[in-house]
């Protein structure tokens, strides 16, 4: 029995300082828009190459990504399944995670002008 309660503590000391992250990831927001989070597959293309990726939040102007390679800082088009015409975002920021994994963000760029 002692084991099962030790086993709790633990992960709910994990699960505290995980939230202690997250709040204060959240505190740091300087973005001026609301962000959605959106999880979606979705294909990046750099380059005449396409890679996997997903798709992380939304908000009225830009697109958070996940993906496992590094993204350069320039516009690159992204097609979720649903979607058939590409979005073309400017990627603005990329930092690695960890494990072969990066998270980027980027601004939509309006090409109809």
């Amino acid at each position: 029995m002692a084991s099962n309660t030790t086993k709790s503590s633990k992960s709910d000391q994990i699960l505290s300082e995980l939230l202690q992250i997250a709040l204060k990831d959240s505190d740091n927001n300087r973005r001026s828009e609301k962000r959605f989070p959106f999880f979606r597959p979705i294909s990046v293309q750099i380059d005449n190459h396409s890679f996997s990726a997903f798709t992380r939040e939304v908000s009225i102007s830009g697109i958070g990504l996940l993906h496992s390679m590094e993204l350069p800082l320039k516009e690159v088009s992204i097609t979720l399944a649903e979607q058939p015409k590409p979005l073309h975002v400017l990627i603005e920021r990329c930092e690695s995670i960890g494990e072969g994994w990066y998270i980027s963000g980027g601004k939509l760029v309006d090409r109809s002008c």
